[in-house]
């Protein structure tokens, strides 16, 4: 699961917190790289992928580091180990605060933990994945959360990536990974890795805004902790949302995923793209997952609901719906041309599936 869609509250981030607490209490004065979530935690923390005395390792980002510090770190000293987290310290430690808490096997965790990163920087430098990779080009809203948490699994080594500018600093991890995800374009992706297999879902693209209008204005929500389409999204109506620039670009969204502009494109080269691409819509993710088994190894009875909003309809009213729709009718029309295209291809039982090319 991504980072900034896991709860601090889970089970596995709450004991990679205690570690650090426990680690940095028994040390003293050491800088320690932390993930995003737990910024403002510990006085000398830096960002995540920034070397420091102490590295606090998700597993599934590894790719925010030099590989070299990566290698680096891979003889450092373990503190702590979970399914999601590895504790590192530069400074070499026996016994301890932190040991007698967790109690643990230190040679085993140690030989595992070394086994682990360089089992990943020489899959980096071999390309292993390379030209049998899934590639998975998220459409923020469309169940790409439930698809990626149902198919991480599956593979040998999975990555998520929140933007294009994510995907292009992990660049040189990439072939360690037979899975990447993520909100990024189809071209700067197929760039980087020409040889992947590439899938997405898409979505009607007014009744994708209503979702993300909805998860803006769930009760609980704040808007320090939305991105900026989200915090406009949760005070504006979507009528005048649509009519922003903003809002215009998130309402073409899957033109800029899967066509590189997030405005109205030719439909002969959102033709071609989809000749590329796998693309399914949310209606039809049955038969969308059935012809791309090979690709990403799960059915619908696998998908759970991630990130779904409850009592949706009381946050966003048909009736504001519908003004938004009588406002923009051909702006909304121009939006959802690839979706109807795709859409038009499932019901005629002509969606191909992408199969990964031979390494």
């Amino acid at each position: 699961m991504m980072a900034d869609e896991v709860s601090m509250q889970d089970r596995f981030w709450q004991e990679a917190r205690l570690a650090v607490q426990a680690l940095v209490e028994e040390t003293g004065d050491v800088s320690v790289s932390l993930p995003a979530e737990f910024d403002g935690i510990f006085d000398r923390s830096v960002a995540y992928g920034v070397p420091a005395d102490v590295v606090l390792l998700h597993k599934g980002m590894m790719s925010a580091f030099p590989l070299s510090f990566l290698a680096e770190i891979a003889h450092w000293d373990v503190v702590f180990a979970n399914p999601v987290f590895l504790l590192l310290t530069r400074r070499r430690r026996r016994g301890g605060l932190l040991s007698s808490r967790w109690n643990l096997r230190r040679e085993f965790l140690e030989r595992r933990t070394r086994a682990h990163l360089r089992s990943y920087v020489a899959d980096v430098a071999s390309a292993r994945f390379s030209g049998r990779q899934t590639v998975f080009l998220h459409v923020p809203k469309t169940a790409g959360t439930s698809i990626f948490e149902a198919a991480q699994g599956r593979f040998h080594r999975s990555l998520r990536l929140r933007s294009d500018s994510e995907l292009l600093s992990a660049a040189g991890h990439l072939y360690a990974y037979d899975f990447v995800a993520g909100h990024f374009r189809f071209d700067h992706a197929e760039s980087l890795l020409p040889d992947a297999a590439f899938v997405t879902l898409l979505r009607d693209p007014l009744e994708r805004l209503v979702s993300a209008a909805g998860h803006a204005r769930r009760p609980g929500e704040t808007a320090a902790r939305l991105a900026h389409g989200l915090r406009l999204l949760r005070s504006q109506r979507l009528k005048q949302f649509i009519a922003t620039p903003y809002g215009t670009a998130a309402l073409f969204i899957q033109n800029g995923i899967v066509g590189g502009k997030s405005r109205p494109l030719p439909a002969v080269h959102l033709e071609r793209r989809i000749e590329r691409i796998a693309a399914g819509t949310i209606e039809g993710m049955a038969g969308f997952l059935d012809r791309n088994r090979t690709l990403l190894r799960i059915d619908k009875s696998e998908i759970g609901h991630f990130n779904a909003t409850r009592n949706r309809s009381t946050l966003v009213s048909q009736e504001e719906i519908e003004e938004a729709r009588a406002a923009h009718q051909s702006l909304i029309e121009e939006a959802g041309e690839l979706y109807r295209m795709v859409r038009a291809r499932e019901l005629a039982g002509t969606a191909g599936a992408r199969e990964p090319s031979s390494a």
